[in-house]
Order: structure tokens, then C-alpha cells, then sequence
């Protein structure tokens, strides 16, 4: 007799609801008693444990073949149980995961449906199988078992169809749940719980199918296919993180590639940093030369006021003997023209040579008169020497101010080129925020290794020291050949201490620069940063 269970499980397909199969008892002796070849697929699912009460009811009208045939069929599910826990488990764990694909997913639900669709198949085969089993004579008891297995199948169908919408509405909840794992996370775990509850009474289900395992080829056929789909998931993960790794090597060679452009420009402002220190080492040697020319004319000026002096002397005494001569001539004179006043009418006869030694006198007095002429103009060539040694202070005077100008600018230009150079620190303080930041990036973006993680650091850490390692060395240059004014207390205008803003900038810089780095790559204050504060304090 052919029998219809009306409410057996509608059958899936690519994860879509199909047409309702019909489920017929054939007659005893029936070619479609035996097990279907085309139930060959299956997977997991908390649906697939929920037909509990059909082997109870089978069991009492059964033939030893049919026992037989149980013990074969308890032996293949129990495999298919152990199957369906280890398949619920990786499903379990795939939901787990934060990044997991669509792909994944679909491939899992996949699983789970022909597990379901295999264990449906083999109760349909088992109940087909014992019903074959069963004698013409006992209808009776063969209506009583069809009434039986139908209700037993209505409440198998009806916890199947329970379990169905709880999975469905689970199922449904995790992938909104996957859409707002980093929002909310509590909900999430929730879930989760519920879905490891709703495995556990899985898990109680499936302790009461145990007589309704059928074939383990089919095992063995899930199981290969299981290792091939694990096996070209490897492939695939290896092939992306190969992609990621080339993605990653083609960033790094970039970023060398920029430190290889940010060295040259390093090196061609080293050149300029050694042209402008060339620029002022001439300009101190021209300043070396105008200190000795001042000091020459110093010299000078020095002697020419000592000659100027002495010849003022010797004026100022000629000047007195001149004055002295002349007062005594006058005397004599007087003397001389009083007594002969009183003795001219005495000495009528003497007269001629009276006049004869007036007129020797008077010549006498014309030749001291000469001498003070000539005193006078030597007196007057001394005022024009002293006028012109007066003018020739003013010249040096200037070319003094004109050389303190110099100075000036010369400092003006020192404090350009120290700016200069900690602004260069700065660039490069900067650049290495730039390579610490793409370097997390690189982390972020990429699974590396802690190996991997300490090699990219140790290399990004040489590159950098090796660049500051040059910056120094151009820094020792240029503190040996600039010659900076008050370095050796050479320049008594800068005795005094100078704060400094720049070094503190130097060491704000280096701590800002220490504490940007990650962990593993913390570098400490470089030997350039020191030696420049060592020149900075030189100055």
C-alpha cells in the first residue's frame, strides 16, 4: 500500500525554499525500498536532531535484518553525529569570527543544509526500509505503526520546523550582529549565548537519533569534500596574504624611495649648510684682515699723535726762546738809545760810529725778527699736521663703525645659519614622524609578524640613524670651521651667558621625537641633537 505523509520538510536548494517532496511507503519487497543514491549530499544544522520518538516505535515490528540493518545504520550515524557536532562547531567558530567573509559563510550554510537534507534522507530511508520489513498479513499493526510513525513524523517535523525558525531568526540576528559588531557588542555576545544554548539542546536531540544513521560513505564523502574545501580556503588565505604581502613590500619600496628622495635633499642642503660655511669662514677671514688693518692704523694713529705731540713741544719752547731773545733785544735797545740820548750832545763826535752800531744792531734785530718768522711758520706747519692727523682719527673712526657693521651682520648671519640648522633638525624630526606613522600604518594594515614587526624597525631605526649620523658629522664640520664668535672667549662682547631658546627647542624636539615612536623602536636623543646642543652652548 502506498502511504503520503502530509507533513514532511520541504526540501532546499541553494539555500531557497523548493517544492514539498511527498513521502510514499512503497509495499514490502519494493525496488524503492532499498537506500536512494541520490541523498548524497548533506551538512549541519540544530534542525537536524530533532526526530526522537520514530525509533522507539520501530523497533518491536522489525525483521533481523532489519535489526541488522539498524546496527549498521547506528554505526554510520553515530559517525554522521560526530560529523554534524564537529560541523556545528566549525559553524560555531566561523560565526565567532569578526572578518569573516560572505564566502565563508555561504559555504558553511551550505554544509549545514545537505547535513540536514542527508539526515532527512536517511530517516525517510529508514522508516521506508522497516516498513518493507514488515508482514502483509499484520495490517493491522501495519496501520497502527503508520499511524504511529505519522504522528511520531508530525512532532519530528513540527520541533524540526521550531528549530528551523529559531536557527533562521539566530542566523538572521548574527548577520546584523557581524554588520554592528564594533557598535554593539554586548547584543553580540548575547546572541551568542543563546546560540550556544540553542546548540546544547542540539545536543540533547541528537542523543536521541541514534538508531536513525544511515551509510557512511556518505561520511567519508563529506569528509573529502570537507578537506578539499579547507584546502582551497588555505590556498585562497595564502594567496591573499601573499597579495598582502606584495602589497605591503611595494609600500615599503615606496617608502624607501622616499627616504631616498628625502637623503638627497639632505645632501644637497648639506651642500648649501657647506657653501654658506665656506661663505663664513672667508668672511672671517676678511674680518681677521680688517682687524689687523685697524689695529695697524691704531698703531699708526698711536705714533703720529706721539710725533705730534713732540713737535708741539719743541714749538711751545722755540716759541720761548723766540719770545725771550726778543724781549732782551728790546731791553738792550732801550738801554742802549737811552744812554745815548743822554750822550749825544757829549758824543756829537761819535755820532758816525754811534749810527754804524745802530745800524749793526738793527740788523742784529732783523735777523732775531727772521727767527721768530720762522718759528711762526714752523708753528703753523705743525697746526696742518695736526689738522691732517685730526682728519685721518676721523677716517680710522669710520672704518671703525664701518667694521662694527660688519660684525653685526656677520652675528645677524651666524643667528640665520643656527636657525637654519634647527630648522633642519626640525625637517628631520619631522620626516621621522612621518616614517613612525607609516610604519604603524604598515601594522595596521598588514598581519606581520613580531619578527617581521622587529626587522622593519631595526631598519627603519639604521635609516635614520645613518641619516642622523651625517647631519652630525656636517654639524662637527661646520662647529670647526665657522669659527663662531665668543666659542674660545676670544670676543669679550660676548663673555656674558646667553639663554638660549633654540636648545631648549632642540630638547623639546627630541623628547616629542622619543615619545612618537611605537614600542620596540622608543629611540633615545641622537648624537647629533648633542652635539649641536654642545655647539650651542659654545655660543
Amino acid at each position: 500500500m502506498n502511504r503520503v505523509f502530509p507533513h514532511q520538510e520541504p526540501k532546499q536548494k541553494n539555500g531557497a525554499v523548493g517544492e514539498r517532496k511527498k513521502l510514499v511507503v512503497p509495499p514490502r519487497n519494493s525496488p524503492a525500498a532499498a537506500p536512494s543514491s541520490s541523498a548524497s549530499s548533506f551538512s549541519s544544522s540544530p534542525s537536524s536532531s530533532s526526530r526522537s520518538e520514530s525509533p522507539s516505535l520501530l523497533t518491536g515490528a522489525c525483521t533481523p535484518v532489519t535489526i541488522q540493518q539498524d546496527s549498521r545504520a547506528e554505526t554510520e550515524i553515530e559517525k554522521l553525529k560526530k560529523k554534524v557536532h564537529d560541523l556545528t562547531w566549525e559553524l560555531q567558530r566561523q560565526k565567532s569570527r569578526v572578518e569573516v567573509t560572505e564566502k565563508e559563510q555561504f559555504h558553511v550554510a551550505t554544509a549545514a543544509y545537505r547535513l540536514r537534507e542527508g539526515i532527512n534522507e536517511a530517516t525517510i530511508i529508514l522508516t521506508e526500509g522497516q516498513a518493507s520489513e514488515m508482514s502483509d498479513n499484520d495490517e493491522q499493526t501495519d496501520e497502527n505503526l503508520i499511524d504511529h510513525l505519522e504522528k511520531a513524523c508530525a512532532k519530528m517535523i513540527e520541533k524540526n520546523r521550531s528549530l528551523r525558525r529559531e536557527n533562521k531568526l539566530l542566523t538572521e540576528e548574527f548577520q546584523k550582529q557581524e554588520q554592528l559588531n564594533k557598535q554593539n557588542v554586548e547584543a553580540y555576545e548575547q546572541k551568542n549565548e543563546e546560540l550556544v544554548e540553542c546548540r546544547h539542546r542540539e545536543t540533547q536531540l541528537e542523543h536521541e537519533i541514534k538508531t536513525l544513521k544511515d551509510q557512511a560513505d556518505r561520511g567519508r564523502t563529506m569528509r573529502a569534500a570537507r578537506a578539499k574545501q579547507e584546502q582551497a580556503d588555505r590556498e585562497q588565505v595564502e594567496q591573499e596574504r601573499a597579495t598582502d604581502n606584495n602589497h605591503a613590500r611595494q609600500q615599503i619600496t615606496q617608502l624607501q624611495g622616499e627616504i631616498q628622495r628625502l637623503s638627497n635633499h639632505q645632501v644637497a642642503r648639506d651642500r648649501e649648510i657647506r657653501e654658506q660655511a665656506d661663505e663664513l669662514v672667508s668672511q672671517q677671514e676678511r674680518i681677521t684682515q680688517l682687524e689687523h688693518e685697524n689695529q695697524r692704523l691704531t698703531e699708526q694713529l698711536a705714533l703720529e699723535r706721539e710725533n705730534r705731540e713732540q713737535a708741539e713741544e719743541r714749538a711751545r719752547e722755540l716759541a720761548a726762546e723766540g719770545r725771550a731773545a726778543q724781549q732782551e733785544w728790546i731791553t738792550q735797545l732801550e738801554l742802549e738809545n737811552q744812554r745815548l740820548t743822554e750822550q749825544g750832545r757829549l758824543e756829537r763826535e761819535a755820532r758816525n760810529q754811534a749810527q754804524d752800531q745802530a745800524r749793526e744792531q738793527a740788523a742784529q734785530l732783523q735777523a732775531a725778527q727772521g727767527q721768530v718768522a720762522a718759528v711762526q711758520a714752523l708753528n703753523d706747519t705743525l697746526t696742518q699736521a695736526n689738522n691732517g692727523l685730526r682728519t685721518r682719527v676721523e677716517e680710522l673712526q669710520d672704518q671703525q663703525n664701518e667694521l662694527q657693521l660688519r660684525n653685526n651682520a656677520l652675528e645677524a648671519q651666524r643667528r640665520d645659519n643656527v636657525d637654519l640648522i634647527l630648522a633642519i633638525l626640525d625637517a628631520q624630526q619631522l620626516r621621522e614622524n612621518i616614517l613612525a606613522y607609516h610604519y604603524n600604518v604598515l601594522l595596521r594594515q598588514h598581519d606581520i609578524t613580531r619578527n617581521d614587526n622587529e626587522q622593519l624597525v631595526q631598519a627603519l631605526v639604521n635609516t635614520v640613524n645613518r641619516h642622523e649620523d651625517e647631519l652630525a658629522i656636517v654639524l662637527c664640520q661646520m662647529a670647526e670651521i665657522a669659527h663662531i664668535p665668543g666659542a674660545n672667549d676670544t670676543n669679550p662682547r660676548r663673555s656674558q651667558p646667553r639663554s638660549r631658546p633654540e636648545l631648549r627647542l632642540v630638547q623639546n624636539g627630541s623628547q616629542r621625537h622619543s615619545e612618537s615612536l611605537t614600542r620596540g623602536g622608543r629611540w633615545q636623543q641622537t648624537i647629533a641633537s648633542r652635539l649641536l646642543n654642545d655647539v650651542l652652548l659654545l655660543a
